[in-house]
């Protein structure tokens, strides 16, 4: 009997042992700090079907970043041939900052009661422009098909 109590006790203790926690060890890691450093801001000169965000994406950049090494007024907007100033290897590349948000307005006050398309409108961009929401110059514009937009076309405007 005694053998079975002594084999019990030895049992019994393991098993306390292998239910408690591990005691956690202190480890020394040396973990390095990433750090960021930018590369240097070039000139780029706009080729057909280019964006902001193609270029952005080409070159590790933001949009906002570009549009504003640029100066650029509407960073929707950039035309074939311009160069832009293009900082490479941004850390944290900007891509909303120079956005606008849509308009809401549903008219101009006191503007003009047309617009002329230039290169690179669509109506979206118009209505943003004009602060307006594209719905009310949709309205003002029914049978003009926006996907249809020329150079040179005059839209109505909506005048309060």
């Amino acid at each position: 009997m005694q053998f079975t109590s002594a084999l019990f006790s030895v049992l019994a203790i393991a098993g306390l042992a292998a239910a408690l926690p591990a005691t956690p060890t202190a480890t020394a890691s040396a973990t390095a700090t990433p750090t960021c450093s930018p590369g240097p801001t070039i000139d780029y000169t706009v080729v057909a079907n280019d964006t902001l965000t193609i270029i952005s994406q080409k070159y590790s950049s933001g949009i906002c970043d570009i549009a504003n090494a640029s100066n650029l007024t509407n960073p929707n907007f950039i035309a074939l041939g311009q160069v832009l100033k293009v900082p490479t290897y941004v850390c944290n590349p900007d891509n909303t900052s120079c956005l606008s948000k849509p308009g809401t307005g549903t008219c101009v006050e006191g503007g003009a009661a047309t617009y002329t398309i230039v290169a690179g409108d669509t109506f979206f961009i118009v209505a943003e422009r004009l602060g307006l929401d594209v719905n009310a110059l949709l309205a003002v514009n029914q049978g003009v098909d926006p996907l249809l937009l020329q150079v040179g076309d005059v839209i109505n405007v909506p005048v309060c």
